[in-house]
């Protein structure tokens, strides 16, 4: 479908608080222990995800298929 200008991206979030995410939040020794295995030292926020979301949706991603976007505060890279 890419030369009908389709493109297929992925954002591989990092650990952030959400519902799925409820039992580590609470645990303040888990939800440290997840920020400190980050470059950043801190677990992401939903706003984390706006700029890549716009990005991916944008014209500025026209030429990018096929990839996977971590935002994940470089724990991956870890």
């Amino acid at each position: 479908m890419s030369p009908h200008g389709v493109t297929v991206n992925a954002i591989a979030p990092g650990f952030f608080a959400t519902a799925l995410t409820a039992p580590v939040v609470e645990d303040r020794a888990r939800w440290d222990q997840m920020a400190r295995g980050t470059f950043n030292g801190r677990n992401g926020e939903l706003s984390d995800l706006r700029g890549p979301a716009l990005f991916l949706a944008s014209p500025a991603c026209d030429y990018v298929t096929g990839q996977v976007l971590f935002v994940d505060g470089g724990f991956s890279a870890g």
